[in-house]
């Protein structure tokens, strides 16, 4: 499951907003990869949010393969913050 985004009223604070995305779990009988995103502040390294989401596996090759789970991630993440902005 994916947790919600929540939006910013403010889009200036995004410029001092660092990201990091790893992968917690990548299971290849279930060919699936869970993975966690945390957001912070670059300047002072407060964390304050963290959200985690699975995605499939697929594809050629070792790379793909996981490639592929992340790309999924990002995909059901873009997905849920237009939802979202639609509901504002």
């Amino acid at each position: 499951p994916t947790l919600a985004l929540p939006l910013c009223p403010d889009p200036t604070l995004f410029r001092s907003v660092g990201i990091l995305r790893f992968a917690a779990i990548l299971n290849k009988p279930h060919a699936e990869g869970e993975f966690y995103t945390c957001f912070f502040d670059l300047q002072t390294k407060e964390i304050f949010m963290i959200t985690e989401a699975w995605g499939k596996a697929g594809g050629f090759g070792l790379r793909n393969y996981w490639a592929k789970s992340v790309y999924n991630v990002l995909k059901q993440q873009k997905k849920l913050m237009k939802a979202q902005l639609k509901e504002k």
